[in-house]
């Protein structure tokens, strides 16, 4: 689970609320590692983290639809739930969130004077 850490005992231990899964899937004999987001902790995450990038009166919503709109989601497998929502089986487990290849997180974008893109570190 995201903002999970492993502990020694094989155990995980909370270090803060968590976002969402890490899990894979398996496209023609290629894994793909996707990041299953909580529509509502995720979006608080980042509302708190990267708030020049989810803005004063960002809706949840809208946010998470433009991540579909600009093809930034995982496509092609789960249940739709809604318009950004799908349902797959993580070990045996319905979970429901937004799916977002691991990929597409760690790619990121150059600006035109060469600033990097990603979102800032979090902070306290």
């Amino acid at each position: 689970m995201v903002g999970w850490q492993a502990r020694g005992d094989n155990g995980y231990a909370a270090t803060g609320p968590s976002i969402g899964y890490i899990y894979d899937r398996d496209i023609d004999g290629q894994t793909e590692t996707i990041c299953l987001f909580s529509s509502q902790n995720a979006f608080a995450a980042a509302q708190k983290h990267a708030p020049t990038i989810i803005q004063a009166g960002a809706t949840q919503k809208i946010t998470w639809k433009s991540l579909v709109d600009e093809g930034l989601t995982a496509t092609g497998f789960g249940n739709r739930v809604s318009s950004y929502t799908v349902r797959v089986k993580i070990n045996g487990v319905q979970k429901t969130g937004i799916a977002v290849p691991l990929r597409t997180l760690l790619e990121h974008d150059v600006a035109e004077d060469g600033e990097d893109q990603d979102c800032p570190a979090p902070t306290g």
